[in-house]
């Protein structure tokens, strides 16, 4: 059993690995890693990948806010490769990330801050290497509300077609985002009546905030 994560007070990723028992194994033990090749110590680990070779495929958050990170170690845990992906607002956020039948994943998140913040979403080689045929050179960005706009999680429909939920301000608070795209990261604009491939969604009529986690 793997379990990934963060350690708190240096923000590097962490990682353990555990026997059938419950206790730690001692040939893997407790292993941390610094993605940050700026010298940054805010590293932010959200998901794990184990490849059929059995190198294990790390993700999440490098750089002080500043990239989309893929970090590939071994099955012994040494380092093998990283992926560090930025977008033009940088300021990057990775919430999650979503395995694909073909072996290749998506990471979902946002980039920029404040009214800014786009959804962010990148699409990676089971390497970590980024895949360029995905939206533009591997990347799609954009503003759901065109205020602060996160993107949380992802689901691939049976049509092969990409659902990505997650929160939009609307002036006033938050609402559920929705967004749909084709497989490799065009907007797919079946989704509404109007022709439209994203929207908010107001579930909570009194003004309270309304978040998309998970679809």
């Amino acid at each position: 059993l793997l379990v990934f994560g963060d350690l708190n007070g240096q923000n590097h990723y962490r990682i353990t690995r555990y026997l059938e028992d419950g206790s730690v194994d001692p040939a893997f033990g407790n292993r941390q890693y610094d993605p940050g090749v700026h010298g940054y110590p805010y590293d932010i680990g959200r998901s794990l990948f184990v490849r059929d070779d059995g190198d294990i495929l790390l993700v999440g958050k490098s750089r002080n806010n500043a990239a989309f990170n893929t970090y590939r170690i071994d099955q012994g845990g040494n380092y093998e490769s990283q992926t560090n992906v930025d977008f033009p607002q940088d300021h990057e956020y990775v919430h999650s990330a979503l395995g694909l039948p073909d072996g290749k994943l998506l990471i979902i998140g946002n980039e920029g801050n404040g009214s800014n913040k786009q959804v962010a979403i990148t699409r990676h080689h089971f390497d970590g290497t980024l895949d360029n045929t995905f939206g533009t050179d591997g990347k799609v960005n954009l503003g759901v509300l065109n205020d602060a706009d996160e993107g949380y999680s992802a689901a691939l429909q049976a049509d092969g077609k990409i659902l990505v939920s997650g929160g939009s301000w609307n002036g006033a608070n938050w609402d559920i985002s929705l967004i749909r795209m084709t497989y490799d990261g065009v907007l797919d604009g079946t989704l509404t009546a109007d022709g439209t491939p994203k929207l908010g969604i107001d579930v909570e009529s009194a003004g309270r905030d309304d978040f998309g986690y998970s679809i």
